[in-house]
């Protein structure tokens, strides 16, 4: 048996990835700085202080969605409906906040957060499908997006 040779392990490890932005800035053949920017979906599903989180509701409908963790002061389309319902077509999403307040029209022309009775009289904000939604909460909040079924 060789002495120099060295018997080694390995294991093999399955890793994820989002894409990741990678900035090289170069000198010619030379390589001053490597930065690399790493996407939220590697950090997990967490909220920081500098974002807040969507959760979808099927709202009767069936399928699975993931959570989304949208950056603030970043206009950001919500994900594309996933949910089914049969017998009905998805008319967009509804917007409730953890506090239990809604995002609705008041005076028929003005949004705001409120109660659902104000949203009764005169009416939901309904989000279409992909929408660009930018900062409608404080960072650090939730909202929980319903989707809108119609016969």
């Amino acid at each position: 048996m060789d002495n120099n040779k060295i018997k080694t392990k390995v294991k093999k490890k399955k890793y994820e990835l989002t894409p990741v932005k990678i900035t090289i800035v170069s000198l010619g053949a030379f390589i001053l700085m490597l930065s690399i920017g790493i996407s939220p979906g590697l950090m997990g599903n967490s909220v920081s202080k500098e974002s807040y989180k969507i959760i979808y509701n099927g709202n009767g409908g069936i399928g699975k969605m993931e959570d989304q963790i949208i950056n603030y002061n970043n206009s950001t389309r919500l994900n594309k409906n996933e949910f089914k319902k049969e017998g009905y077509y998805f008319n967009g999403w509804i917007a409730k906040k953890s506090n239990n307040t809604w995002r609705c029209y008041k005076n028929n022309s003005t949004v705001d957060w409120t109660t659902q009775n104000n949203c009764n009289e005169y009416g939901y904000v309904i989000f279409k499908d992909g929408a660009y939604i930018n900062d409608i909460v404080n960072p650090g909040d939730t909202i929980y997006m319903y989707a809108k079924w119609i016969k």
